[in-house]
């Protein structure tokens, strides 16, 4: 003990009773797989003919997307955009998801997309440089491009 009286070691109790009353994860999110996990479990899905896969891919890239908005603010579609719209523009996404970007992954793609989609749609963003950099950008890996 100390001068004042107080002990300067810390329990396992009192660390349980912290981890539970301030996550260091919002509980919302505790489940969530890491990006890169997410990514490879997007590929192993049959999203184009299998209505409870291409569900469940939803669900992990609107999760992830939730997630991004609160641990990285300047991410955050919802500041400008609805749950509806981001909804449907994920929908649009995978349903117009072009095959010569099937080597970057729907999941991948989405993800990477959709913030600047939208940023665009609300003019947040007067020039899309995603959209010149994807016109530029090999379709296959390995592939160069001078475009």
């Amino acid at each position: 003990m100390n001068e004042i009286g107080h002990n300067r070691e810390v329990s396992d109790t009192v660390l349980e009773i912290v981890a539970r009353l301030c996550p260091r994860r919002y509980r919302r999110f505790k489940d969530l797989r890491p990006y890169g996990e997410a990514s490879e479990w997007a590929r192993k899905l049959d999203w184009r003919n299998n209505p409870y896969d291409r569900f469940l891919l939803r669900r992990e890239i609107l999760h992830h997307l939730e997630s991004f908005a609160f641990y990285e603010p300047k991410w955050n579609v919802y500041a400008f955009a609805s749950r509806e719209e981001i909804a449907a523009e994920v929908d649009r996404l995978i349903e117009n998801f072009p095959p010569e970007r099937e080597w970057l992954g729907i999941f991948n793609y989405v993800l990477v997309k959709l913030p600047w989609d939208l940023a665009y749609k609300h003019r947040r963003i007067r020039f899309s440089l995603l959209t010149k950099a994807l016109h530029q950008m090999p379709t296959k890996p390995g592939e160069r491009s001078f475009g």
